[in-house]
């Protein structure tokens, strides 16, 4: 009998650690800085990069074929400025004949990425 109130215990105390997780908020960049991060890369796969001869494009994650497989979207900020702010991009990294198409998500610290599949 004295198990039941341990896991009713548990139980409550993993849904607010899960609610508390859930309330935390998103990291929102500009296009512009998942370019700029992106460029400044050394490596990606264990394959060597030139910052100074890589290019990025990046745009609004909804378009990105993660998003289009998971249909979970974030919603775009403006800025004060009145630039689109996003939670995630679809990028293309160019550099010393590579390319690669990459799902990358703002994070509190900067940037979380993946290849777009």
């Amino acid at each position: 009998m004295k198990l039941v109130p341990v896991l009713a215990a548990l139980g409550l105390a993993a849904a607010a650690a899960g609610a508390a997780q859930a309330k935390a908020p998103l990291a929102y960049r500009t296009d512009e800085a998942a370019e700029t991060y992106l460029e400044r890369l050394t490596s990606w796969h264990g394959v060597r990069l030139v910052p100074a001869l890589s290019t990025a494009i990046c745009i609004n994650g909804f378009y990105s074929k993660t998003e289009q497989h998971t249909r979970r979207h974030f919603e775009q900020r403006v800025a004060a400025s009145g630039e689109g702010m996003f939670h995630s991009f679809r990028c293309i990294l160019g550099s010393n004949g590579h390319t690669f198409s990459l799902y990358v998500v703002a994070s509190p610290r900067g940037f979380t990425m993946r290849l777009d599949r």
